[in-house]
């Protein structure tokens, strides 16, 4: 009984992970700026030749006017790795990753929560019997 319960909690937190955070596109005048200061979150970019490159977390920084570091994009259904520069200039559209820290701390500690009450009841049930 207590596994099924488990179960749930753990599919409670993967939907945890999957929801708690967000993409915010940029502005091409606000790119620079967001780009220097936050280069510890993740991003994706199309640049004017209609290719995605996604940057993770600390891989990328701001030199001068390009973009400096190590991706990946697709090219004919394939993941390639980048490992170069991009200009500034060239991006069209980039999103960066919004994490929701108090948000998944709220969401963890009420799923713990429900899931230490369930086993109270549950153990209080089986008392009385």
């Amino acid at each position: 009984m207590i596994k099924k319960y488990a179960i749930i909690l753990i599919i409670g937190s993967f939907i945890n992970y999957l929801c708690c955070y967000s993409f915010e596109q940029l502005r091409s005048s606000a790119i620079k700026e967001e780009l220097e200061q936050n280069n510890h979150r993740e991003l994706s970019m199309v640049t004017k030749d209609y290719i995605e490159y996604h940057f993770d977390s600390y891989m990328y920084s701001v030199k001068n006017d390009s973009l400096l570091g190590v991706s990946t994009f697709f090219q004919l259904n394939r993941e390639v790795p980048f490992n170069g520069k991009i200009a500034l200039n060239d991006i069209t559209d980039i999103k960066i990753k919004n994490t929701n820290t108090i948000g998944s701390i709220g969401m963890v500690l009420g799923l713990l929560t429900i899931f230490g009450l369930t086993i109270i009841v549950v153990a209080l049930a089986s008392y009385e019997h």
